[in-house]
Order: structure tokens, then C-alpha cells, then sequence
């Protein structure tokens, strides 16, 4: 990102980052992510490619950006990582309502990018890293095993249930969905 997001944004600077970044969203909902260009972002948001190059290195550049602002959304509460069942449960909450204010959206988008494209792995890769990131920031004391791999394991469980309702659809409504999680988080205290 050619953009210093740490430092405070014009409001121009502000209108052009949202306006590629819903062009994006829109394309997203009509083809994959591959097939997107510049030129189809540009002509879109009305914008010169030189000033997609002023914000952009590139399409994944933008993606990049669009992930760290949905992130934003995932972890403006501060909610610290304890691996546990009640924690797992409220990230889980917190990225369900996300998906479900957005499911509209969201079912288009997965209807044209593919389960094995490149915009479903770096939505993974990208909740991979926000959960790093949150366990690098824990207090949270080590037993016998590694926090690194407890917070792997919930990771994995959470993101396993996502993808069964969203992307997979079989729709489950929260408190089902909370059942599923404590089933497959096994009812164990790990520290």
C-alpha cells in the first residue's frame, strides 16, 4: 500500500480508497477474483489508472487493504485471545455477524470465486495472521502445550464452522452453531 494508513487520511484520500474498494467488492460479486483487472476497477470507480498506481501497487495491493479494513471491524472491540471455548465463541459471534449483516454479499461473491481461488485463500491466510497477531498480544500463561498450537486448533475450528454455513451452505443459526463449536472444541481445558 502506497498509502501511510497510521497517519490521518484527507477526505479525497478517503473517497478514493472506498470507492475502489466497493468497486472491488462489487466486481467480486459478479467474477473472481483473478479475472478482475485495473482497468475494470478504474473505469468503475471513475478513476485514472494513474491514480490506482498513487494508492496500489496492484489488485492485491487493494485486496490487501480491503482485508485489513474487514479486519478492522473483527478486532475493534480488543477482544483478547484466551484459547478457550468462551473466547472462541465471541470471535466466532463477532465474524458471523459480520458474514450474516453481509450475506447478500457474501453469497455472491463465493457463487463466483472459487473454493480453491485466490480470494478465499487470502481470506483465510488473512484471519491466520489477525490470530497470530492476537496471540503474540495475550497474557496468557503456557501449560503443557504451546499457545502457538492451542490458538491453531481454535482457529481451525472456528474457521471449519464458517465455511460449513458460509461458504459451504448449510446455514446454522447462531446458537446451533455454538453447539458445533463446543462439540468440536472438545469441552477441554487446555490451560
Amino acid at each position: 500500500m502506497k498509502q501511510n494508513l497510521t497517519k490521518p487520511l484527507t477526505r479525497g484520500n478517503q473517497r478514493v480508497l472506498k470507492d475502489f474498494q466497493t468497486q472491488l467488492i462489487e466486481l467480486l460479486k459478479k467474477q473472481d477474483f483473478e479475472h478482475i483487472s485495473v482497468n475494470q476497477l478504474c473505469q468503475l470507480a471513475n478513476y485514472p489508472r494513474s491514480t490506482f498506481y498513487n494508492y496500489f501497487d496492484d489488485k492485491y495491493d487493494l485486496l490487501e487493504f480491503f482485508l485489513t479494513e474487514l479486519s478492522k471491524n473483527l478486532t475493534a472491540q480488543n477482544l483478547p485471545f484466551v484459547p478457550d471455548l468462551p473466547t472462541l465463541i465471541e470471535h466466532f459471534d463477532k465474524l458471523y455477524d459480520l458474514l450474516l449483516e453481509n450475506e447478500n454479499s457474501v453469497k455472491k461473491i463465493v457463487q463466483h470465486n472459487r473454493a480453491d481461488g485466490y480470494l478465499q485463500a487470502a481470506l483465510r491466510n488473512y484471519f491466520w495472521k489477525i490470530s497470530q497477531q492476537l496471540m503474540k498480544e495475550s497474557d496468557v500463561e503456557s501449560s503443557d502445550l504451546p499457545l502457538e498450537l492451542v490458538s491453531e486448533h481454535c482457529l481451525s475450528i472456528l474457521l471449519s464452522v464458517i465455511d460449513w454455513i458460509f461458504l459451504k451452505h448449510h446455514f446454522l443459526d447462531k446458537m446451533t452453531a455454538h453447539q458445533y463449536l463446543t462439540a468440536l472444541y472438545g469441552n477441554k481445558k487446555y490451560f
